[in-house]
């Protein structure tokens, strides 16, 4: 498992210039560009790229986001631990985009082959809980196409603020939601701030 390095938001804003005047004290720095969507190239009218990983004894929500690599997927990191603590084999997680009612997406499932956390998930498990999976994806058609190539892919970015709407895609199986069947088995999104 390779963990991910926080960077800090800010710049130093006590650092002074020859005649000892502050620079521009109040600018933010990004710590991640803002990657905006993909659109599928091989099914450009049906994208899926949200759907459920799962192995034997547990399922939960992730979704492919659009890299260089094609093949990386987000999702909680508190998914890839049991409820001990304990952290799941990789070779018992698949992928399965587009999966609804307890039906496979159109690619079926997809072995997971790495997965990535942030370092500051040990301390703030709340705060940090996203992790990023690998898949051993290979082109049904023998090309080099990417998942997200047949999926398209989520936009994204780490340095949200509180209080920016966000939509919350997942398949609920505890919570109650309006207009949804909670069963673990069909895709649902609703509004967050």
């Amino acid at each position: 498992m390779i963990r991910i390095k926080e960077t800090s938001r800010f710049k130093n804003k006590y650092k002074r210039s020859k005649e000892n005047k502050t620079k521009n004290e109040n600018k933010i720095y990004s710590r991640s560009k803002i990657v905006p969507p993909f659109v599928s190239i091989v099914t450009p009218n049906d994208n899926y790229p949200i759907g459920l990983i799962f192995s034997d004894d547990f399922f939960c929500t992730a979704s492919v986001i659009d890299t260089a690599n094609g093949n990386i997927r987000i999702t909680a990191v508190h998914c890839l631990f049991d409820d001990n603590g304990n952290r799941y084999n990789l070779s018992f997680l698949s992928f399965s985009p587009g999966y609804d009612n307890g039906t496979y997406g159109p690619l079926g499932y997809i072995p997971v082959v790495e997965t990535a956390i942030p370092d500051a998930f040990l301390k703030y498990r709340n705060k940090y809980d996203y992790a990023l999976m690998k898949f051993e994806f290979n082109d049904p058609n023998g090309g080099n196409a990417t998942l997200q190539d047949y999926t398209g892919a989520l936009g994204w970015r780490f340095d949200i603020e509180n209080g920016e709407p966000t939509t919350v895609y997942g398949y609920p199986s505890s919570e109650i939601l309006e207009d949804c069947p909670n069963d673990g088995k069909h895709l649902a999104n609703g509004k967050a701030i």
